[in-house]
C-alpha cells in the first residue's frame, strides 16, 4: 500500500538521494547517456524546473518507491508523463486513481490535447499505461541504449 506525497525536488533532499540512486542502478531506467552523476544532476535540474508537480509514492515504512510527473510541457500541444516505479508494493489502486486524475488535471490546466510517455518496457509498464488510458501509438527501432545494448522504444499517447 502507498501514499502518494510531493516529491522533495532539491539535490540536497533524501527524495533526490533515493530516486538517483534508483535511476543509476536500475536496468532500462535512464538511457547510457545519463550514468554518470555529474550529467544526472544537470539533466534532473533542468527537467524537474519544467515538471507539473512532482509527486513521489512511499511505501507504509516511509521509503520512497516511485516518482512520477508530467514534463516537457508544450502549452495547447503536449505533454509528457514520466514514471518510475521501483518498489511494487507501493502502486496500488488508490495510486493508481491518483495518477489518471493527475495526468487528466494536467492536461486540462495546460489545455494539453495529447501525452506521451515512452518505455523500454512494453510488457510491465506498458501495461500499467494502458490502464492509466494511454495507447500504444508505435514503436521505435534500437531508441534505447541501457547496458551497452539497443532495444525498441515504446510509445504511448493519450488524446
Amino acid at each position: 500500500m502507498g501514499t502518494v506525497r510531493h516529491l522533495d525536488v532539491s539535490i540536497q533532499s533524501d527524495d533526490f538521494r533515493e530516486f538517483s540512486y534508483q535511476l543509476l542502478n536500475r536496468k532500462d531506467f535512464l538511457p547510457d547517456v545519463y550514468h554518470d552523476l555529474p550529467r544526472l544532476l544537470d539533466k534532473y535540474q533542468v527537467v524537474m524546473s519544467g515538471a507539473c508537480q512532482p509527486y513521489g509514492v512511499v511505501n507504509c515504512k516511509g521509503k520512497l518507491g516511485a516518482v512520477f510527473f508530467v514534463g516537457d510541457v508544450v502549452p495547447d500541444h503536449e505533454g509528457t508523463f514520466y514514471l518510475w516505479c521501483w518498489d511494487k508494493t507501493c502502486y496500488g489502486h488508490s495510486v493508481h486513481r491518483f495518477v489518471r486524475d493527475y495526468i487528466e488535471a494536467c492536461m486540462t490546466e495546460n489545455g494539453l490535447i495529447r501525452m506521451v510517455c515512452r518505455t523500454p518496457d512494453d510488457k510491465g509498464l506498458g501495461h500499467l499505461l494502458e490502464h492509466l488510458g494511454l495507447k500504444l501509438e508505435g514503436r521505435f527501432a534500437r531508441g534505447w541504449k541501457s547496458g551497452g545494448r539497443s532495444s525498441v522504444l515504446f510509445q504511448f499517447r493519450r488524446f
